[in-house]
């Protein structure tokens, strides 16, 4: 995969003029040339109207497959930050949505609210706005020929390795090796410090990215938001629970705590500590650290008991963790 630098910037670009494009339900785009899609799907977002903000980060696995992260729409009662994965699939051009969060327009990143999907007349407009720009461009070789000069140089060469035209298998037919894409970092590290405010030489690593879950006792359920995943040898795992209706309140007090921590068929049970309203304390050892560094999908499943049990359960991906503990143990 190839990050696309340029489409980073100006992802921003479609926000708007996707947003206002009537629905239109148009049959799916087929295409049955030879040509992969990048360069127009490039070109249809260079060609949109200019935006003054964006968090979008937008790959190419291969020369017909475009993954978008964090693109954003605004409609004035909320804002949609979602997914959007553009691919040719048998020579239809095909729109998938994932991963869609909502706020208000007043509030902060961190209270974006995990939704099912979005509105469908959103991502139809979506679907509207690129089957109408890329059949532009694929129908047009004067204006392919320049999508794909400035697409390359962004790209620093087609995605896949080189090769324009993919086989029957999806694998690009020749070319030089791929480039290795540039994830985003998900462990950030970071310096404990003393009574005084000052650093020490104990170092930890911080989960990045946004982690929702649910939650459900006697009296009601929800969903629940996990703050401040930190992990180190000095400390073990420590997170926040918060609940996610919006307001921001952190969930209720516990006086003890149970986590069992899920990979495939493995199961681990930890006794956790707890720490005033919110926090979560599970103290080093080899088997917590084992878990982390197989670096997969890791389920939570916390048990609480202030009275009245609870239970919650979340999910992330332990990736780049080893790459981030290895560099935190050479300080």
């Amino acid at each position: 995969m190839k990050k696309l630098t340029l489409l980073s910037s100006f992802i921003c670009m479609v926000l708007l003029s996707v947003f206002f494009v009537s629905v239109v339900n148009a049959d799916p785009y087929t295409y049955t040339g030879d040509k992969p899609i990048y360069p127009a799907v490039y070109q249809a977002v260079m060609s949109g109207t200019r935006s003054v903000w964006s968090q979008s980060k937008a790959s190419f696995s291969d020369p017909n497959t475009a993954v978008i992260d964090h693109v954003r729409t605004n409609d004035g009662i909320n804002v949609a930050d979602f997914t959007l994965r553009i691919s040719l699939e048998n020579n239809v051009v095909t729109y998938r949505f994932s991963n869609v969060m909502t706020r208000l327009p007043i509030a902060k990143d961190s209270d974006f609210v995990r939704v099912d999907k979005l509105q469908s007349k959103t991502e139809q407009s979506f679907i509207d706005y690129f089957d109408k720009e890329i059949p532009k461009i694929m129908g047009n070789e004067t204006l392919y020929a320049r999508a794909k000069e400035a697409a390359d140089k962004s790209l620093g060469g087609p995605p896949g390795g080189g090769a324009l035209a993919a086989d029957k298998s999806g694998t690009p037919s020749s070319g030089a090796p791929a480039k290795k894409i540039e994830e985003k970092i998900v462990w950030q590290k970071g310096q404990f410090t003393n009574e005084w405010g000052d650093k020490t030489d104990q170092y930890f690593l911080i989960y990045s990215d946004i982690v929702l879950g649910t939650y459900s006792n006697a009296r009601n359920k929800g969903q629940v938001g996990v703050r401040k995943i930190i992990f180190s040898e000095s400390q073990g795992l420590v997170f926040d629970l918060y609940n996610d209706n919006g307001d921001g309140r952190y969930m209720m007090s516990f006086d003890s705590a149970e986590v069992i921590i899920k990979i495939g068929d493995t199961e681990e049970k930890f006794t956790a500590k707890t720490a005033g309203v919110r926090t979560i304390w599970i103290d080093y050892s080899t088997r917590l650290l084992n878990l982390f560094k197989r670096e997969e999908t890791m389920t939570f499943r916390v048990t609480t008991n202030s009275g009245i049990v609870t239970y919650y359960q979340f999910s992330f991906s332990a990736k780049q963790f080893n790459e981030a503990f290895n560099d935190v143990k050479k300080k």
